[in-house]
Parts: structure tokens; C-alpha cells; sequence
């Protein structure tokens, strides 16, 4: 990661300051027929240029680093305080900020995964969810027994070996049919 130093405001508006004047100078030099000032300038200037385009390119990477952290469903992620750089520290407080909002949604949808799964189970009635390929991913008690399945059985594919033109029936059922 980019040293501290290098992302306050200050260091940022010094160093762009020295690879344009780096550049300048090199342009003069060449003009002048003094190579060997213009190669140095040249290449301090480019130097320069990578430091600017490496402090920019740390806040590009926090915002990815965020985004591979919640692909991978992990919100435990926290970027520090930066002192002495106030636009990043409102983007890393607002990374931060974004990071506790999707951990309670996720809190949010864990429960209700779980009080639903809890419905489920404890219906009278003979319920089964599927999946989007048409696997059994619960089952509760009562279609259980309907279809003579053991309720501890932990094989969901049971539905399928026992009753397999029942099972067909269920799959081909669109959403909101009955």
C-alpha cells in the first residue's frame, strides 16, 4: 500500500508540481541541447508520475478490495482512519459506512431465512421449497409423512427415488401455481 506520507493533500500537490516542473524542465533542456539534464529531469518526472498515479490508484484499490470482500459474503472488512487526507478519509469512512450497512442486511435476511425455514417446518400443511434447479431444499414434517419419507431423513432427493412422477409434477409448476 502507498505510504501515509504520500497520501496527504499536501504531498499530493507537491508531487504534482514536480513532474510538471520536472517535465518543463526536460522540455527546455531538450531544446538546449543539455541531454543529460534533460534525461534526468525526464525521468524524475516520470518517477514523480508514478507516485501520483500509485496514491490514486490506492483508493481504486480499497473500493475493489470492498467489492471482493462482499462478493465473497465477508463484511468484516474496515478501513483505518487516514490522518491528514480528508478526501480519503471521507471515502474509507464511507466504504465503512456502506460495509455495516450490507453486515445488517445480511443479519436482517439470515433471520428471516430462519424464521421462515421455522414456518415451514412447524405448517400443518405439506410444504417444500425447491431451488432454482429444481432440487428439494426443505421439506417439513407433514409432506414428509404424505410422501413417506422419514422427517430425519437428511437426503433431499428422497422425493425424487420415491415418487419420482409426483416430483416431476412439482417441478414443472410455475411460481404463484398451485
Amino acid at each position: 500500500m502507498v505510504s501515509e506520507k504520500l497520501l496527504r493533500s499536501r504531498s499530493r500537490i507537491i508531487l504534482l508540481f514536480l513532474a510538471s516542473g520536472s517535465f518543463i524542465a526536460a522540455g527546455i533542456y531538450f531544446r538546449s541541447d543539455h541531454i543529460p539534464l534533460f534525461i534526468l529531469f525526464l525521468i524524475s518526472g516520470i518517477i514523480f508520475s508514478i507516485l501520483i498515479n500509485r496514491i490514486y490508484n490506492s483508493t481504486g484499490d480499497a473500493i475493489s478490495f470492498l467489492f471482493d470482500s462482499l462478493r465473497n459474503d465477508d463484511t468484516t472488512v474496515r478501513f483505518q482512519d487516514v490522518k491528514g487526507n480528508r478526501p480519503l478519509a471521507r471515502v474509507y469512512k464511507s466504504i465503512n459506512q456502506l460495509n455495516e450497512h450490507f453486515q445488517e442486511i445480511k443479519i436482517k435476511n439470515e433471520y428471516n431465512e430462519s424464521y421462515y425455514k421455522t414456518v415451514i417446518q412447524h405448517a400443518s400443511a405439506g410444504l417444500l421449497v425447491l431451488g432454482a434447479d429444481n432440487r428439494v431444499e426443505l421439506i417439513n414434517k407433514t409432506a414428509c409423512e404424505y410422501a413417506g419419507i422419514s422427517p430425519e431423513s437428511t437426503n433431499t432427493n428422497l422425493l425424487g427415488i420415491k415418487h419420482p412422477a409426483f416430483y416431476q409434477a412439482v417441478c414443472n409448476l410455475k411460481p404463484g401455481e398451485t
